[in-house]
């Protein structure tokens, strides 16, 4: 359908938003600590981290959605249910 609009599925803008934040975390820890093997994540520390990054994607998703929406860039993405 070509009516303008990039649609993404909020699964994978969930997703993208994840590995971004995740990775951003890495790049902080690195150039701080020094150290090309830092890490800003562990594994026990994704449960709590995708709880706050899912919250913060939904509420995106309805900025963008959202018909009336001032949000730069709104006018022209979709984030769709699954």
């Amino acid at each position: 359908m070509d009516d303008g609009y990039k649609r993404i599925s909020i699964e994978t803008f969930k997703d993208g938003l994840r590995n971004a934040i995740l990775a951003t975390l890495d790049t902080y820890m690195q150039e701080v600590a020094d150290c090309e093997t830092a890490k800003g994540w562990r594994d026990k520390d994704l449960p709590e981290l995708f709880k706050a990054i899912d919250a913060h994607a939904d509420t995106l998703e309805a900025r963008f959605n959202d018909p009336e929406s001032k949000e730069p860039g709104s006018a022209f993405l979709l984030i769709t249910p699954n």
